[in-house]
């Protein structure tokens, strides 16, 4: 019964960071599948504007590493959980640090809306995932 509970548990934890993780690349597939349509919401304009968004799409597969090796084992690798929540909680502290300075900027702010939303959900997945893998013995 201990090995069934200690594996549910693990699979549980791994469905929460893959969540989090499928997330990421989706809005990592849609900046990089659409850059110049997605520059309306960076709020630049042709070639330098694409290129902006391809780069944002870059840095969203990037940030996805740590998240990825932490689906295989995250208690194995139980730091990787501790650095991707603080990812997510930086994400968060961010866009809401930011979010005043787009006030008169509708397109961005409705992005940076869907960012603080996803990286709030994201905050909490993740934590769900970090307090039931304490509860995880080797």
């Amino acid at each position: 019964m201990y090995k069934f509970a200690k594996s549910t548990k693990l699979w549980f934890i791994r469905f929460c960071i893959f969540a989090v993780t499928l997330w990421n690349l989706q809005a990592a597939f849609v900046l990089l599948s659409d850059p110049s349509g997605q520059s309306i919401n960076f709020m630049v304009k042709g070639e330098i504007g694409s290129i902006t968004v391809i780069s944002i799409g870059i840095l969203f597969v990037m940030w996805n590493i740590p998240y990825i090796i932490a689906v295989i084992h995250p208690i194995k690798w139980n730091i990787l959980l501790v650095v991707i929540l603080l990812m997510q909680l930086t994400g968060l502290f961010g866009e809401i640090w930011i979010m005043p300075l787009a006030k008169d900027l509708a397109p961005m702010r409705m992005m940076i809306q869907r960012f603080l939303l996803f990286d709030s959900v994201g905050f909490v997945l993740l934590s769900i995932a970090f307090i039931t893998s304490k509860s995880i013995k080797d």
